[in-house]
């Protein structure tokens, strides 16, 4: 189904409108609330049309302004309470629309509404009861409406990817080579065509609560958010697992959630039975254009991240752009540092994309993060294509912003993403400092870096003591004899590698 537009239908209360305008932003359609059209039409707010007019007239409004909307395309509709019971507005709201009854129940609507009662006519005396009594009159007409969605005890992020992924999204795009790589919205809900055979999932406990009605029927390990599953203990779980699944060499294990599921699973992958099909699933922007895709899997020992590892292709990665609707704010910023990275390395055109569209971007406008998201990984797999195993030197490329940020990361306890543009900064300031960078290029990029929201502990992390910014840096395990290979950004689209003593890299003014 290609709906032209979406309406969204339910009780006062249900989150029409800020749902509504979730998705207006998250498509790049125009928002469209049937109430606010009537006020302007009318010039009185609702309750004064009710209270000069009374709802006979507010009704026959609704009706002319609903017919004014039949032919929109590209539109979110969010309507009154009561426009469906009419059979005419329902009729011309369900043509060429994916239409959406936000359902609550009673007692989250009588919570929520109990907040403004005054500007709701037809609850503005006995609330509680006028609730469920007008609840209870529409829900036979509500529940004529094609698609149900639960919103109770929802945040409203979470009801929007619920609705988006009821569209057919046509933007597909393909990344092949040595891993064959799928970018396409909505591809998680038909994981089974992916599959054959028999499969385990591997499954992050945060991402088993957004997405646990599509996958209940699986065989699935759950498994801890963040680095903590990064251990022993649980790859022996999933070994476990495997072995009591009868998972033999045809078999696959799938991977669904951020970088640190995806390190896990393919080093398991790539150990069991001597190696297994591997799906992986990127849930995060930072694991859908870096940590997931390429082929390098660890474990963590004792208090040493990413010590035990290997190099192992996935039979096939799935990236799906709706799941990234669910992230809270600052974990899905943090992809925005490895793509600015990645445009700096190979992609200059991708920097004035993003500048043009950063607030889009922010607003995770699914078309345009599709295409920045095909880019950034058509950049990195063009450098592991050429050094999967880090013989040539290339692959060393991809480590821009990462000799500072990994020390950033651990001393200043900040998300990866953070740690890595900081980490980006420095190194546009030593390029700076050496004569091969560009000045105005590096406040380019810093500004950029800003706009994203990922320079909040730049301050913090310019005022750590030099020793010990140093002391982390030596146990980098790309140092060698005293020196590192660091990565200079030149100019947009050229990156050279210089080798730096501690003190060129640390104390360089």
């Amino acid at each position: 189904m290609n709906p032209r537009k979406i309406v969204l239908t339910g009780m006062m209360c249900s989150g029409k409108t800020t749902v509504g305008k979730l998705l207006s932003r998250i498509l790049g359609w125009e928002f469209v609330d049937t109430d606010s059209l009537i006020e302007k039409k009318v010039g009185k707010t609702i309750p004064q049309i009710f209270e000069l007019h009374g709802e006979k007239s507010f009704r026959e409004y609704e009706r002319e302004v609903i017919s004014m909307l039949e032919n929109l395309e590209n539109v979110i509709i969010a309507t009154g309470g009561g426009a469906i019971l009419d059979d005419r507005n329902f009729d011309s709201l369900k043509k060429n629309s994916l239409m959406i009854y936000l359902h609550a129940t009673g007692d989250e609507l009588v919570k929520r509404c109990m907040k403004y009662p005054h500007s709701r006519p037809l609850i503005r005396e006995n609330t509680e009861g006028n609730i469920w009594k007008i609840l209870k009159e529409r829900e036979p007409v509500y529940s004529k409406v094609p698609v149900k969605i639960e919103t109770t005890e929802r945040k409203p992020e979470i009801v929007a990817q619920r609705i988006l992924y009821h569209l057919n999204f046509e933007t597909q795009e393909r990344v092949d080579g040595i891993e064959d790589i799928l970018i396409e919205p909505g591809a998680i809900k038909r994981m089974d065509e992916f599959i054959q055979g028999r499969n385990i999932y591997v499954i992050q406990r945060k991402v088993w609560r957004v997405f646990r009605d599509f996958f209940e029927s699986k065989n699935i390990v759950l498994i801890p958010d963040g680095d903590v599953a990064k251990g022993l203990g649980v790859a022996r779980k999933i070994y476990k697992s495997l072995m009591d699944a009868g998972i033999d060499r045809d078999g696959t294990l799938v991977s669904i959630g951020g970088g640190a599921a995806s390190d896990l699973s393919g080093f398991i992958a790539s150990t069991y039975k001597r190696g297994i099909k591997f799906i992986n699933v990127p849930t995060t922007l930072l694991s859908q254009v870096d940590a997931g895709i390429g082929g390098k899997n660890a474990l963590n020992f004792g208090r040493i991240k990413n010590v035990i590892g290997t190099f192992y292709h996935p039979f096939k990665i799935i990236i799906d752009p709706l799941a990234l609707i669910s992230l809270n704010s600052r974990a899905y910023r943090q992809g925005f540092a490895e793509i600015i990275k990645s445009a700096i390395i190979g992609d200059p055109d991708l920097i004035d994309f993003m500048e043009e569209h950063s607030d889009e971007l922010l607003n995770r406008n699914i078309p345009l993060l599709s295409k920045v998201i095909y880019r950034t990984v058509r950049v990195k797999m063009d450098i592991v294509r050429e050094d999967f195993e880090e013989k040539s030197g290339v692959r060393k490329l991809l480590n821009l912003g990462h000799t500072f940020g990994h020390a950033y990361e651990v001393i200043l306890e900040i998300y990866h993403g953070e740690a890595v543009a900081i980490g980006l900064v420095k190194s546009l300031e030593i390029g700076v400092k050496f004569g091969m960078t560009d000045e105005n290029f590096s406040k380019r990029i810093v500004r950029l870096l800003d706009k994203f929201g990922l320079l909040k502990k730049l301050l913090e992390a310019e005022n750590l003591d030099a020793e010990r910014l140093m002391e982390k840096i030596t146990h980098d395990k790309k140092m060698k004899s005293g020196k590192v290979d660091f990565v200079i950004p030149v100019s947009p689209g050229e990156v050279v590698i210089k080798s730096l003593s501690l003190d060129e890299l640390v104390f360089k003014r």
